[in-house]
């Protein structure tokens, strides 16, 4: 015997055993007609609940904090190599730079669909632009896609002469005196800490109230097909019953 359960989303997820469930059933009689009757049995019925996240927005969440993550670091080492005056490391981690803020857009797109990763995307898109002479300069410019691309050659170029030490230390907005490193840094911060910060209000009610799967076990002694008091076969199709609350078809 096996159980649909038709139910709207249950918040939490539970473990219950039911002793008994009442129920109506089709009584099949010797003179070929059916009539409905009520009776009791006692399977020992286990019901329990998996909450789940639709998988694209699993992934989502997974990818773009390890793409945050990634963000972070590279924009550490960048710094840490200005510091040190390590030019051919600094062209390492302004190419790794383009690789991390690249991968953001290729997560993004894989979940396209919600209205607040598309904000996200805006944004990044937005701050390039907005720095666009100064990002040309060193040899990184923005394709129509979205994503970043180096000229390898000019960026190796500026990092040998000094001109990307320059850009790392002066490119700072008038009003926020914040570089476009220190913005997109900003960003992946937030991203990291929760995952959540740009998403949909539809998406994050979700990851809080996950979608819930239903994992139905029935085990009794009785048989599929029970007899009544009278000794009528009582069939399984067609009928349904309540337990706490959940309305539920029974099949066989």
């Amino acid at each position: 015997m096996s159980i649909k359960i038709n139910s709207a989303i249950i918040n939490n997820s539970y473990n219950k055993s039911i002793s008994s469930v009442s129920f109506t059933s089709k009584i099949a009689r010797s003179g070929n007609s059916v009539s409905e009757a009520s009776t009791e049995v006692k399977p020992n019925i286990k019901i329990t609940t998996k909450n789940v996240v639709p998988e694209a927005l699993s992934t989502y969440v997974s990818d773009i904090k390890e793409n945050s993550k990634d963000m972070m670091k590279t924009i550490t080492d960048l710094y840490k190599n200005k510091s040190e005056g390590d030019e051919k490391e600094m062209y390492r981690s302004m190419k790794k730079f383009t690789e991390c803020y690249n991968d953001i857009i290729d997560t993004n797109k894989e979940y396209s669909t919600d209205s607040g990763v598309k904000k996200l995307t805006k944004k990044l898109r937005s701050l390039v632009e907005d720095n666009k002479e100064e990002l040309e300069n060193i040899g990184i410019t923005l394709k129509s896609n979205g994503k970043l691309v180096v000229n390898e050659t000019k960026l190796l170029s500026v990092a040998e002469d000094g001109q990307l030490d320059e850009f790392l230390s002066s490119n700072k907005d008038s009003i926020t005196k914040k570089s476009f490193m220190d913005e997109v840094r900003k960003i992946s911060r937030k991203i990291y800490r929760d995952q959540t910060t740009f998403l949909s209000d539809k998406s994050k009610g979700i990851l809080q109230n996950p979608i819930v799967n239903y994992k139905e076990v029935l085990e009794s002694s009785e048989s599929d097909n029970t007899s009544n008091s009278e000794g009528n076969a009582i069939t399984d199709d067609n009928s349904n019953f309540t337990i706490l609350g959940i309305n539920l078809d029974i099949n066989a």
